[in-house]
């Protein structure tokens, strides 16, 4: 006991119980409290997690809330010293779960708790005392908000697990050693996650000093970025029943379960994805490039890609970062960064495009906009320039943005014949560029050469631009130079142009499948979705490697599904069909399939099961790997025994046909039987204590008497029948010696 809780004070037992709320005793007119363990993280009586089955917007929409919000933030003050009375007004009339979290999770975001100056004794067992610990440590705010739940009837679990905060900077590899907590509650037959502390608390106490802005959207700069420590308190609807899709994105639990996701992220996953802003979440971009934090820049060149509707004028925007700590190297005082990184655009598609000047360690922050609309953030990659460079140079003036874009048929230039932005060429080649005019409207279209080194006029005469009733045609004979723009402008629309990259270096045009090429080299499901769902987006015209990456993908999953190896039977099928690099997932699978056949099959040979037996075999005849599991040792092994046990059977069921003559036929001394039957039969009553003088006469005499071996009769024949399925398994007998054993298997079990 102690005389007052410990401020911000949270403890967790072994079993994972967790310490939520306190006890209040009074001795001789002082309070005492007493720490006790509140309800268990996850209660056994709870449904299961399991991915929810629709998305948040079909759940919840904020302006169907919008009564009960105004209730829950009206509550009166004093119910914060009793938590019956405030479950009774939060929760009055409502039978509907949803309504009662929402309640909960609005009345929270209401309590001033950063500027509430609480008392400075408050007694332990009320909201009061969660709230003033809130003030010291915001994780109590997921205590408060589980206990709350609870009392309300409603599921609620607490989840521990990493997360990327303001702590972490894109492109750390260690694991994460920061522990954080969020809630899940069960609503409408589902569950759904809350992160409360980070929905109403927003912190930010990462000092960036290491890092230099160089460079943002083609502008040059030389800004040391610093973030100073601060704490506010507001409402980010954000983390109120987030999708797990974009959940996992920023905590990872440490039990995969809780992710909610039908394909659980690996640590590995979660660490080495980029920094997402959270409002690039539901928006209309889409990452198409390789989700990785930490991208390569070989001669400083890489590119990153997004989708977006193909009716919107999409454009991206970019702040570029070096860190000379990271780098070991500071960058030159007279190098301007002013045009190393360029847009390229396509319909539907932006990309940045980057030849870094330095080698050396940068960070990208990504924003997209839609015609006016105000910037949404979107990714933080870091990129680690590597390789030799031998001279900087920027890309040409006028070169921001290449490609034809969703604005360029402003122009008055359709169906254009070369929609990338960058197109590699080589001295002295021809290049058209062709257009359509749009609606056949009179045009004044002028073409310009630009380059760095040489003047606009000097380059005039390798270009030239015709023009018919409907077509535009721009001729381009690629001068002495590594590269030059081409500028395509209408003098009737001024505020509008088209601008291509020519260049004769081959690394600045990067293939368009090339992300999804790299997906498939993995053993990530998830990023080999996207790469798919990106690809198809931009309606790449490879439909090989589509059908490829699909295979793959179907692979991976099957893989991941331990249970159903008929499932990985049939995703490998197809993909031994192709003559196409698989990437080492066919023969990993291989691997895998064959472990398992084996596995089965072993277990049917140990059951001495015919009917396992024979289905095992069955399926080894019916699968794709049928010719390499035939010549297996356990196969060999299986298939002799299923013989044994064929013949066996047939035998038992001979043996039981016999009729009272035949018996007495088989040992009549008149005559002995096969030298086997005889050894066996005389082995058979050996092991059942009999005396081998006379032996046979004696058998002989009780069958004619009899018909039947009444000395096999005896108590030891369950462990002579037990010894007597030794041979079978141990030997290849021939059909007269299996007939023996039959007939005194049969004798010692009917």
């Amino acid at each position: 006991m102690t005389s007052h809780p410990p401020h911000g004070s949270r403890q967790a037992s072994h079993d994972n119980t967790v310490l939520l709320e306190y006890t209040c005793i009074r001795i001789r007119g002082v309070y005492w409290t007493v720490r006790y363990v509140g309800p268990r993280a996850t209660e056994s009586t709870y449904p299961p997690p399991s991915p929810p089955p629709t998305m948040r917007e079909d759940l919840f929409q904020k302006q169907d809330f919008v009564a009960l919000d105004q209730m829950a933030k009206q509550a009166p003050a004093n119910l914060v010293n009793s938590f019956s009375e405030l479950i009774v007004y939060l929760t009055k009339d409502m039978d509907n779960d949803l309504h009662k979290v929402r309640s909960i999770f609005v009345w929270l975001s209401a309590q001033s708790v950063l500027t509430t100056n609480f008392p400075k004794v408050v007694k332990p067992d009320t909201p009061l005392n969660f709230l003033k610990r809130c003030k010291l440590d915001r994780e109590i705010y997921t205590d408060l908000f589980a206990v709350l739940c609870r009392k309300a009837g409603v599921p609620c679990v607490i989840i521990e697990g990493t997360t990327k905060g303001a702590g972490w900077e894109v492109g750390d590899q260690c694991e994460l050693a920061a522990t954080n907590r969020w809630n899940a509650v069960h609503v409408q037959n589902s569950w759904r996650l809350v992160n409360v502390p980070w929905a109403l608390v927003t912190t930010g106490d990462l000092e960036q000093d290491n890092w230099i802005k160089v460079e943002e959207d083609g502008r040059a700069v030389r800004e040391r970025e610093t973030v100073d420590s601060f704490v506010h308190q507001d409402m980010d609807e954000f983390w109120f029943l987030p999708d797990p899709e974009n959940m996992v994105c920023f905590c990872f639990p440490k039990d995969p379960r809780w992710q909610l996701l039908s394909e659980p992220w690996s640590q590995e996953n979660f660490i080495s994805t980029p920094r997402y802003a959270q409002e690039f979440m539901g928006s209309q971009w889409e990452l198409v490039s390789a989700a990785q934090a930490v991208l390569e820049a070989d001669e400083g060149k890489c590119k990153i890609t997004f989708s977006h509707p193909r009716d919107v004028k999409g454009t991206l925007h970019y702040n570029l970062f070096f860190n000379p700590k990271l780098s070991n190297v500071q960058l030159p005082e007279d190098l301007q960064l002013d045009r190393y990184v360029v847009e390229e655009c396509k319909l539907g598609l932006k990309s940045v495009v980057t030849r870094l000047p330095v080698k050396g360690v940068y960070r990208i922050q990504l924003a997209g906009s839609f015609g006016e609309n105000e910037l949404t953030p979107l990714l933080e990659f870091r990129i680690n320039c590597v390789g030799e460079i031998k001279q900087p140079v920027p890309f040409p003036e006028g070169c921001k943005q290449v490609g034809y874009s969703e604005e360029s048929a402003e122009l008055g230039l359709v169906e254009p014949s070369h929609e990338e932005g960058v197109v590699e060429t080589r001295k002295g080649e021809k290049i058209s560029f062709q257009f359509k005019l749009k609606d056949k409207k009179p045009a004044h279209i002028k073409a310009t050469l630009i380059n760095n080194n040489r003047s606009t006029e000097e380059l005039s005469q390798y270009v030239t631009c015709e023009r018919t009733k409907e077509d535009i045609n721009i001729t381009v004979t690629m001068p002495d130079v590594q590269e030059c723009g081409l500028c395509i402008e209408n003098a009737s629309i001024p505020d509008y142009d088209i601008s291509y990259l020519l260049t004769q270096d081959s690394k600045l045009k990067f293939k368009e499948q090339e992300p999804l090429e790299k997906a498939m080299k993995t053993e990530d499901v998830l990023e080999l979705k996207y790469a798919i769902a990106a690809y198809e987006q931009q309606m790449g015209d490879d439909k090989a490697t589509l059908h490829l990456a699909n295979l793959i993908l179907h692979l991976l999953q099957a893989l991941k599904d331990d249970s159903s190896w008929e499932r990985l039977e049939g995703a490998l099928r197809p993909l031994l069909s192709l003559t196409q690099e698989d990437y080492g997932h066919g023969e990993r699978a291989v691997r895998t399939l064959m472990k398992q056949y084996e596995k089965a099959v072993c277990e049917a040979y140990y059951q001495r099961s015919l009917a396992a037996l024979e289905q095992a075999v069955t399926g080894v005849h019916a699968s794709c790997l049928a010719a390499q599991l035939q010549q297996q040792d356990f196969y060999t092994r299986a298939v002799t025994l299923q013989t044994q046990l064929q013949q066996l059977q047939r035998v038992v069921r001979d043996v039981r046909s016999l009729t009272s003559l035949d018996l007495a036929a088989l040992v009549n001394t008149r005559g002995r039987p096969n030298p086997h039957l005889h050894s066996t039969l005389m082995a058979t009553l050996i092991l059942l204590g009999e005396e081998e003088k006379e032996l046979w006469a004696e058998l002989a005499a009780h069958h004619v008497r009899q018909c039947q071996v009444d000395l096999l009769r005896k108590e030891n024949s369950a462990c002579a029948a037990l010894l007597l399925e030794w041979p079978v398994r141990a030997c290849d007998w021939e059909e007269s010696c299996v007939v023996a054993y039959g007939v005194c298997l049969y004798e010692l079990h009917d």
